[in-house]
């Protein structure tokens, strides 16, 4: 399924405070109270909309590895590129995790 503008405004807008990051595994996660400081529907709705951005990327990502021939175990793999790609293009402010499993601002 394509991802549709808005998911991508939503991602972007909850990345920028605090309330979502790019995980090192190629996925989105929310990152709780530490850095997520909104009230209680928007920390809802950052919730939802990792739930199904994650969705769309698990979709992707096993579709790489079936179009490729790649059995389950390259998943790691296919994961750790993704991420180090999204790493790079994220917008300055998004916070990343880093390979140690801290988490920095871009």
């Amino acid at each position: 399924s394509d991802v549709c503008s808005s998911d991508l405004v939503a991602v972007r807008e909850f990345e920028q405070n605090g309330c979502v990051g790019e995980n090192a595994r190629g996925l989105l996660q929310y990152l709780g109270s530490d850095w997520c400081v909104a009230d209680r529907d928007t920390k809802n709705r950052a919730g939802y909309v990792v739930l199904t951005d994650n969705r769309d990327r698990r979709t992707i990502y096993e579709q790489l590895a079936e179009a490729n021939g790649l059995g389950g175990s390259a998943m790691g793999r296919i994961r750790e590129i993704f991420a180090r790609q999204i790493h790079k293009k994220a917008w300055a402010g998004t916070p990343l995790e880093m390979p140690d499993g801290t988490w920095k601002r871009r």
